[in-house]
């Protein structure tokens, strides 16, 4: 079967789109608002670890963090189960954006802990430099650091990109593992990884449209690339078929 290419995957997104874009922005909206609300309580936690230097402070804020990333990673898999749903022309509600705290959240939770760990994990060269040099800084420590920023950019990148369907794949296969989900994850991506990159990038017009006009239309952007994610996975999992 051929390929889609990525206008055809975004004209099929926004023809299903249709209709249901009440629907798809409530989700979004209160996606926005519970992340926003663990982002205050996470901040605020933060600060009082730094101010009170207490142990028991600095761990209550890593289990925030880990508590963060796994709710996050919970939303974001509902959302995809509710593009999954329009794409095979079902109807939606605002409240599948928790379909996966309520059906197996254990394996939805200990997958999303996994890629947040994963995608933290890539940031600990760049802090460990940063902490060795904080007070000695110099033209080559500034090289390093910089050098150091770019190929974590970059390898983030390539794991969120390899990493990018193990929600799909956990909502069209309950009975995998997260382990079967990451290694699915990684077959689906072979030979699409170009594919997907490119999708994201030619998002860019729009999201730079959204910075300068108040965010406004992310209500509309967000579920345009959702949407056309979903449909990616669809045209991928065919291929592999």
């Amino acid at each position: 079967m051929q390929k889609q290419t990525s206008a055809q995957l975004k004209a099929a997104a926004k023809a299903q789109l249709m209709g249901n874009y009440p629907t798809v922005i409530g989700a979004i909206c209160m996606m926005f608002l519970f992340s926003s609300l663990l982002t205050s309580i996470l901040n605020k936690a933060l600060l009082l670890s730094l101010t009170g230097k207490s142990l028991t402070l600095s761990v209550m804020v890593i289990v925030l963090e880990l508590g963060v990333l796994v709710l996050s990673g919970m939303m974001q898999a509902g959302l995809s189960y509710m593009m999954l749903k329009l794409t095979a022309g079902q109807p939606i509600y605002t409240g599948d954006l928790f379909h996966c705290f309520i059906h197996n959240p254990g394996r939805i939770a200990k997958m999303s802990l996994y890629l947040g760990l994963i995608l933290e994990a890539l940031n600990f060269p760049g802090m460990l430099l940063n902490a060795v040099f904080l007070n000695h800084v110099s033209m080559g420590t500034n090289l390093a650091y910089k050098l150091v920023s770019y190929g974590t950019a970059i390898l983030t990148v390539y794991v969120a990109i390899l990493f990018s369907q193990i929600f799909y794949v956990a909502i069209d296969f309950p009975n995998y593992t997260p382990a079967d989900c990451f290694k699915a994850s990684i077959t689906l991506m072979k030979g699409n990884k170009g594919r997907l990159f490119y999708i994201m990038i030619s998002f860019l017009p729009l999201i730079l449209l959204g910075l300068i006009t108040f965010f406004v239309p992310y209500l509309w952007i967000v579920p345009y690339v959702e949407m056309t994610l979903a449909y990616f996975y669809l045209d991928i999992i065919r291929n592999r078929n």
